[in-house]
């Protein structure tokens, strides 16, 4: 397999007809180039990964007249394509409720009246109407502001700060251009991921591809969000590259496609086969070069494949959610955070070891008609937990980077799968209690405490399993409702309802 890998960096093109000047730009200047469509932010960037504490302080910084890095703009065919600082960009067009988007997924961005208050009393902070002095004097209002609520002179005052750019111009407007130049200003800066490169490599030619990773992404946090019940911040989600993830999803299913079957009848999950050693990231690349080749003439084909990417990915995607709730793509563990032997998800992080799993069984038992089983089998969530556990080391110890180690993932996905069809269990409730006894001394070095009389569990012995939710309050004997408790506790306290305190871990 060729290594596509020297072709992420800046190219030797000689540019001619370049200039560089410094200028600076007010505030007002940039909101009213972006709101008229003179200032562009080219698709090749990667999206607002700032979080809000950092948008914050570059706000602060800029009101306190501390120096701002330049912005990086390259003038072409009349309009401004920023290569460097569209995080700071988008952060005043935040500030200012100009980014829909932003305001959409994260609300107003606000800022810390006392500091401002302290700083800027002679721009009019605290000539505030008379509703909101009525509010700051009895404590019912924000301890923040967004830029909405401040007076005519402070607007006037921030949209009047200057901010450096360095402006390009070139003689030429080849598309190769900008994409060149972007990677040159950026290879000092923060790196860039793999799929970032990607995207400014092959965008030109299959940006729609990129952009259905991106919406499916996106997706996907909302739909991780929605069933963690906000236990995982959209923010921290954003961080891990699910799109990516979508990528290694779509080599699974699809695997390489050649004209004019542009959409696989009968794909088979794992069907493309590497070298064990090849590493996943070249396997990634290779299929962006298939689907470069096969699409990059051909649109219309593009957009059926897309459709069909979707309508396979959501649909594996509502199965998981529906029956794993928030153990969705996330590693299953005991004792990591809770004095009692129960399983709960790990943190705050997705693992995309766990998507691979996960989807693969899922997409076995769509593909092989047993989609029942996923909606009916109260055992499902049992066998797809308890396997991430048993199997820990197979599942997590071994990274993905190779292609084999994928292959693992779904040699354990498809044993899952059978135990689920054939309904065979060889977890008895003896070596249920053992596996998180064990578990959870191995995670904790210390023994499980009975949720009933809050004492340690000396041996596996004089233990039982217990109901968090007893059966009689609407609980049901799933994986992630039982817990250890002493076997005497349990006789006498188990038709107590214990969820309220014991689900705080």
């Amino acid at each position: 397999m060729e290594d596509y890998e020297g072709k992420f960096s800046p190219s030797e093109l000689k540019l001619k007809g370049i200039h560089t000047s410094t200028t600076f730009w007010t505030v007002g200047m940039i909101v009213q180039q972006y709101k008229n469509g003179h200032l562009v932010i080219p698709k090749i960037q990667r999206g607002y990964v700032w979080n809000e504490e950092k948008a914050r302080r570059f706000i602060m910084s800029l009101l306190q007249g501390f120096p701002i890095p330049p912005i990086f703009i390259i003038e072409l065919s009349g309009k401004f394509y920023v290569v460097d600082g569209q995080q700071r960009i988008r952060t005043i067009l935040w500030f200012l409720g100009e980014d829909n988007e932003l305001l959409e997924k994260l609300g107003p961005l606000r800022v810390p009246i006392k500091e401002l208050a302290e700083n800027y009393n002679e721009y009019g902070v605290t000539n505030l109407s008379e509703a909101i002095i009525k509010k700051i004097i009895f404590g019912n209002h924000p301890k923040e502001f967004n830029y909405k609520y401040f007076t005519k002179d402070f607007r006037q005052y921030f949209e009047s700060l200057s901010i450096p750019v360095q402006h390009i111009s070139i003689s030429s407007g080849k598309e190769y251009i900008l994409t060149d130049i972007f990677l040159r200003i950026n290879q000092g800066s923060v790196k860039l991921s793999a799929m970032e490169l990607w995207r400014v490599y092959y965008g030109k030619d299959i940006e729609e591809y990129f952009h259905k990773l991106n919406e499916l992404a996106r997706y996907t946090v909302a739909k991780i969000y929605e069933v963690s019940n906000g236990k995982i911040s959209r923010q921290k989600l954003e961080r891990f590259r699910i799109d990516e993830f979508i990528l290694t999803f779509d080599v699974l299913i699809n695997g390489l496609i050649t004209p004019p079957n542009y959409i696989p009848k009968d794909a088979k999950l794992g069907a493309v086969i590497f070298s064990q050693k090849t590493t996943l990231k070249k396997v990634k690349i290779f299929v962006l070069e298939n689907r470069r080749k096969v699409f990059k003439n051909n649109k219309g084909e593009l957009k059926k494949f897309l459709d069909y990417l979707e309508r396979e990915y959501k649909e594996i995607l509502k199965m998981i959610t529906y029956v794993l709730g928030e153990f969705t793509f996330r590693r299953p563990t005991i004792g990591n955070e809770c004095q009692y032997a129960l399983i709960r998800p790990s943190g705050n992080d997705i693992n995309e070891a766990v998507f691979l799993y996960e989807v693969a069984i899922f997409k076995l038992l769509k593909d092989n008609g047993h989609s029942e089983l996923i909606y009916e089998n109260k055992d499902f969530i049992k066998h797809v937990i308890l396997t991430s556990l048993i199997e820990n080391d197979e599942l997590f110890s071994r990274s993905t980077s190779t292609f084999r180690s994928v292959a693992n993932k779904l040699e354990l996905a498809k044993l899952t799968y059978k135990k689920i069809i054939t309904k065979e269990d060889n977890i008895t409730k003896d070596n249920l209690k053992r596996l998180l006894y064990e578990k959870f001394r191995a995670s904790r070095v210390s023994n499980p405490v009975c949720p009933y009389c809050k004492e340690p569990i000396s041996d596996i012995s004089v233990a039982d399993l217990a109901h968090i939710r007893p059966l009689a309050f609407g609980g049901q004997t799933y994986i992630h409702n039982l817990t250890l408790a002493h076997s005497t506790c349990n006789r006498r306290f188990g038709v107590r309802d214990i969820s309220q305190y014991i689900n705080r871990c």
